[in-house]
């Protein structure tokens, strides 16, 4: 008994369309050129923060579920860079003191910072900007619970060396400078736009061929002649995403059918392939 091509047979291929899987695998090696990505604009880039820290309005600063500090989609940390007499301290959530200086209108004198080494740059008394090492917030500290400190709950000297050991870096640890749960693949600069390369229409038509202008799906063999109604579908919707087990060669009509693909059910090269491949 001669099994049945479990790649190509359509009754399982709609069910696995039904279930969004993977249609079927190329049963050749697939060679595709490098896509070539299209560059961000200028706008897209978001300028890290300077050592020196940020000056920012008020309503610029957000305040994340846990408490904590945010700035354009980042947990960020403020300080005061203009101090009086002594060294200010470092902020890490919306604490009491935060709070205060807020309803005081006394807040501007703040500034953000993402520094994770525990310098800042401070100016005490209008004197030259200088690099200090600052003591965090007991306040922020506090409401974070940090490593159980507890301002009523724990002595002075205990208080006092959970400040001298904490690290910023581990604060970042558990409570990342991304506000994203999964960190993306790949950095604000080197993040392809979500669009089809510049040379899709070189990887789309070498697939293509290399395939037999066929459909994957109901292996309608369209040849040269009527390729155009031959389109490259991305399985997992990336446009950019150009790798040879993420691309499928669909016919207009199958195409139509993938989720959110209904649209092409109006255009006119699906009309003229429904008159000729009836």
């Amino acid at each position: 008994m001669e099994l049945i091509n479990f790649l190509e047979d359509r009754v399982l291929n709609s069910f696995r369309s039904a279930m969004r899987a993977p249609l079927s695998k190329y049963k050749m090696k697939i060679e595709l050129p490098a896509p070539i990505f299209k560059s961000r604009p200028s706008s897209d880039f978001v300028a890290p923060i300077p050592t020196v820290g940020l000056d920012v309005e008020l309503d610029e600063i957000g305040v994340y579920k846990d408490g904590t500090l945010t700035y354009k989609n980042k947990r960020v940390l403020v300080h005061i860079r203009d101090a009086s007499h002594h060294t200010p301290r470092f902020h890490l959530v919306n604490c009491v003191t935060l709070l205060e200086m807020k309803s005081t209108g006394r807040f501007e004198r703040y500034v953000v910072s993402e520094s994770d080494d525990g310098y800042f740059y401070v100016r005490i008394d209008g004197k030259s900007l200088l690099r200090y090492k600052l003591p965090v917030c007991q306040n922020c500290l506090d409401r974070l619970e940090w490593n159980g400190f507890g301002i009523e709950s724990l002595s002075s000297a205990s208080r006092k060396l959970i400040v001298q050991n904490f690290s910023i870096k581990d604060f970042f640890a558990k409570y990342p400078i991304s506000l994203h749960p999964i960190v993306p693949a790949h950095t604000v600069d080197t993040a392809p736009l979500n669009d089809y390369p510049e040379n899709w229409t070189d990887i789309a038509n070498k697939l293509k061929h290399q395939l037999g202008y066929h459909c994957q799906y109901c292996q309608l063999i369209l040849g040269v002649q009527y390729k155009k109604f031959l389109h490259v579908h991305h399985l997992n919707g990336v446009k950019s995403d150009c790798r040879p087990e993420n691309l499928m060669c669909l016919c207009i009509s199958c195409h139509a059918d993938q989720p959110l693909h209904q649209s092409i059910k109006q255009t006119p090269d699906y009309l003229e392939f429904k008159r000729l491949f009836p």
